[in-house]
């Protein structure tokens, strides 16, 4: 009878029932170590061989010992320890000069009681913090009239200002910017700052400000887009911008995304620009690289099919992403064995890359491909080993089939010295927006996510290039009103800016 729940099992059949259970409960613990994981436990991946090899469970983790010693050829160089940052002073901070000097008394020679002579001076130095001033510019324009007739009366006209009808000037633009974008600060607190200096600014209007500030820049943004994919690489990601929800019929926020593209030509620094999607599809990326030839660094991310198979764009997979992976079953997993050996053996892969990282791009490809291919040998044959037999529904069965589904793009990167071995360079720079995104709840709509998109890609590139992105906003604002040309627009592009004058950067 057709839906009668059947009573009666074969040994057979609650075997494999009991087996099915075993299976699922296993997955259900493993999802629920991951979500405590990442809930409560630290962030950082880093391992020491101490940490690998303990509580392995199989003889396998002996095995990358045992193909280093076959591999003789295999040499990594020692790593240095990175010097710790000291305090230093720029150049261009003003220095306000206190002299002690001895009493008169006290100059005078304790044996003999001769005068003493200057011989020098010992100086220490201590940071004095100024709090931010807040003045009004008043431009009076003098008038003049004829005396002679009534109707004569001249005045010479304003200055090109940036917001001709606005208060705002290029200081104070600039400082909204960087506030929000740059140092995570929701308006309110803005407002806050500003009224203990005397001003009262609405935050509607410093949004109003903020949205046609954008607008004026998106020629520059524009540039710098056409300058990002004119190079041979680009490190690409994305990352949830929330954006407002004006369906009555949706209580939820709308999930939009910001795409982090870096790259531009090898003589210059990489240029860091983002794009403004309503949605994750594939055809954002896939119109904005429409024109793109060359090598893209990326996560696994499926909607990016269609572009490596038009044969221009060349695939870099992440090693970092495939660690990861690794980690976490080494976390999860109560057979460890396996998961910590994959994580030695790219230890290694990462030794070759600090052993390298100062080298040429030439000399960095021919270093690559001879220490580093007998690893990823090794790294292909063991995962090709075992593989097969574990259950491609665990951690570890996952982290497996991501590494042999990805390889070809995992092994792309000894095509160029000026390849990485993964996409960080692309993570660091959406950190940033995911640690302040609670700062600002969402964005209110697409004009306000493309205003976004606009200033991180200024403040991304200014820390690339390491450039004060208030001087450079600053010098923007003052210069956009004047400019004549695309020559003159052009002279605005960070690239060429910071060689106009080398003091302006920090």
């Amino acid at each position: 009878m057709q839906g009668r729940t059947k009573t009666h099992y074969s040994y057979s059949e609650l075997k494999a029932l009991v087996d099915e259970l075993q299976k699922e409960v296993q997955l259900l613990r493993e999802k629920n170590r991951l979500l405590l994981h990442r809930q409560f436990a630290a962030k950082s991946e880093q391992t020491t061989d101490d940490q690998l090899s303990l509580f392995d469970a199989d003889t396998s983790s002996s095995e990358v010992n045992q193909n280093n010693e076959k591999n003789n050829n295999i040499v990594v160089l020692a790593h240095h320890r990175k010097k710790r940052q000291r305090l230093t002073f720029s150049d261009d901070l003003p220095k306000r000069r206190v002299e002690i000097d001895l009493d008169e008394h006290d100059k005078t020679c304790d044996c003999c009681e001769a005068p003493l002579t200057h011989i020098g001076e010992d100086i220490t130095r201590k940071i004095e913090f100024i709090p931010a001033k807040v003045q009004v510019v008043e431009y009076a324009r003098l008038k003049y009239a004829c005396k002679s007739c009534e109707d004569t009366i001249k005045r010479p006209p304003l200055p090109n200002f940036i917001l001709p009808k606005s208060f705002a000037t290029p200081s104070l633009l600039a400082h909204l910017i960087v506030s929000k974008f740059g140092d995570g600060l929701p308006l309110y607190r803005i407002q806050q700052q500003l009224a203990r200096q005397g001003v009262h600014l609405p935050r509607s209007t410093m949004s109003t400000l903020l949205l046609k500030a954008a607008d004026l820049l998106d020629p520059v943004y524009k540039l710098m887009i056409k300058q990002v994919l004119s190079g041979p690489r680009i490190w690409t990601d994305d990352t949830i911008l929330p954006k407002q929800n004006d369906d009555p019929s949706r209580n939820k926020i709308i999930q939009s995304r910001l795409w982090v593209y870096i790259g531009g030509p090898l003589k210059d620094p990489p240029l860091v620009i983002f794009d403004y999607t309503s949605t994750r599809s594939s055809k954002w990326p896939k119109d904005l690289l429409s024109d793109y030839q060359g090598y893209k660094h990326a996560d696994g991310y499926g909607g990016y099919k269609s572009l490596h198979d038009t044969g221009k764009i060349h695939y870099v997979a992440c090693w970092s992403h495939a660690r990861r992976k690794f980690f976490e079953a080494s976390l999860l997993t109560e057979q460890t064995g396996k998961a910590k050996t994959m994580i030695k053996y790219i230890k290694l892969l990462y030794k070759i890359e600090t052993a390298c990282e100062k080298y040429g791009n030439k000399k960095r490809k021919r270093f690559r491909r001879r220490y580093a291919t007998p690893i990823l040998n090794t790294i292909k044959a063991y995962a090709d080993q075992h593989a097969p037999h574990i259950p491609p529904k665990t951690s570890l069965g996952k982290a497996f089939t991501y590494l042999l589904n990805q390889w070809h793009g995992l092994v792309r990167y000894l095509d160029a010295g000026h390849l990485t071995i993964d996409n960080n360079l692309a993570e660091r720079h959406i950190r940033p927006i995911a640690v302040v995104r609670k700062s600002f709840l969402f964005v209110g709509s697409d004009r306000g996510g493309r205003a976004a998109a606009i200033y991180y890609s200024v403040l991304g590139s200014c820390k690339s290039l390491r450039v004060n992105p208030y001087k450079y906003l600053m010098d923007l604002f003052e210069r956009l009103p004047n400019f004549e040309s695309k020559l003159e627009l052009s002279n605005l592009m960070l690239t060429r800016w910071t060689k106009q004058d080398d003091e302006r950067k920090i």
